[in-house]
This record gives structure tokens, C-alpha cells and sequence, in this order.
């Protein structure tokens, strides 16, 4: 195989400066963090009628796991890429990703009579790496009060740190439009000012 080297002039005189440019690449693919986000509809659900529930991960892995815990009650449907379903759990099993970006979605049915606030957790497994799923975490029947960005009926420090990490550029998934606080359209710092000022009571 052949092999193409160019010159860093940054890391100082011949060799050192001789990159191989398969080990460069090789070596950026396999320092792709492990994230994975879940997005859940930023609108109220309703009893008996699916939502859509989409996870995208981004990692260096030969393969990993996805298994996802619904709320008590609810079923799980139509999932993306042979994802498999029981006892509440749904599972994706992902082989060879290199370092792509993967996306799984599959519906969530909510039972008869299902009101309030709903829960959804879940975990990645790679290898001994486990993390939890970050981005929504709940859905609600009602609509998101200003400030409530997860939608979970309370404005607390979850709301805030979800606030930071939009301002970052950080992905948490979607968010109810109804938590905007000064009708701007988008979440900003007076968003983060405002749920601030809530937390410190």
C-alpha cells in the first residue's frame, strides 16, 4: 500500500515535520467523541396517537448498542434500521459505523389516558464506553411554559444548562417554541437570564 507524507512545518525540521497522511486521518477518525441526542416533538402529545422519536450518534466504534426505555404504558413502533422492541425497551444494534453520523427513529405510542409529563431515558453502549442519551428527555400533554425548555412542567437547572449549550451551538434536541420568553422566536440569552433568575429563586 502506498504511502503519501506531507511537511508541518509546525512541528519543526525534516523528519519531523513528515506527516503520513493515512496515520493523520486515521488518527482524526478514531478521536470522534462518543454523543448521542435524543429529539422528541416540541408540541403536547396526545392519548393513543404516535410521536416520532429520532436518536443521532456520532462515534469512532466497530459497532455499539442503543436501547432505549419508554414511559410505563407506552409502545413502540416502526423502527429504523432493524430496531427491535419489547417489554418497553427498544434496541438498535449498530456494526461497523466507522466514524459516521447515525440516525434512528422509530414511533412512540402513548396509551389510553396518558396525561402529564412522560419520561424517556435511554443509554449508548460501546464497548466498556456507556453514556447517556442527552437531549429531550420528556414530553408533555400541555404546551411548555416560558423558560421550560425540556417541557417538563417545571423550570429548573436542567433548563438552564440546556440554555448554555444552545448558546454553544450544542445540539439537545428540539425545543417547544412556547418557552420562548420575550416572543423573539428563538432561544437566546434573555432565555438564559430568565430560567437563571428562576433557579435562584
Amino acid at each position: 500500500m502506498a504511502e503519501f507524507w506531507l511537511t508541518d512545518t509546525g512541528k519543526g525540521s525534516p523528519p519531523l515535520c513528515w506527516v503520513n497522511t493515512a496515520t493523520s486521518a486515521r488518527s482524526q477518525r478514531d478521536n470522534v467523541p462518543l454523543t448521542a441526542v435524543r429529539a422528541l416533538p416540541s408540541t403536547p402529545y396526545a392519548a393513543g396517537t404516535a410521536i416520532t422519536v429520532t436518536i443521532t450518534i456520532s462515534a469512532s466504534a466497530t459497532g455499539y448498542t442503543v436501547e432505549e426505555t419508554l414511559p410505563p404504558g407506552w409502545k413502540a413502533s416502526d423502527m429504523s434500521g432493524g430496531g427491535t422492541t419489547a417489554d418497553e425497551i427498544v434496541r438498535f444494534g449498530i456494526a461497523n459505523p466507522g466514524c459516521e453520523v447515525k440516525t434512528m427513529t422509530y414511533q412512540a405510542i402513548p396509551p389510553t389516558g396518558a396525561t402529564g409529563t412522560q419520561t424517556f431515558s435511554g443509554r449508548v453502549v460501546m464497548e466498556d464506553v456507556k453514556i447517556t442519551i442527552a437531549g429531550n428527555q420528556s414530553v408533555s400533554d400541555k404546551a411548555a411554559g416560558p423558560g421550560d425548555l425540556d417541557n417538563s412542567g417545571t423550570v429548573d437547572l436542567t433548563d438552564a444548562i440546556m440554555s448554555l449549550q444552545i448558546l454553544s451551538g450544542i445540539n439537545v434536541g428540539s425545543v417547544p417554541i412556547s418557552a420562548d420568553v420575550n416572543s423573539d422566536q428563538k432561544i437566546g440569552l434573555p432565555e438564559v437570564i430568565y430560567i437563571l433568575q428562576k433557579v435562584a429563586g
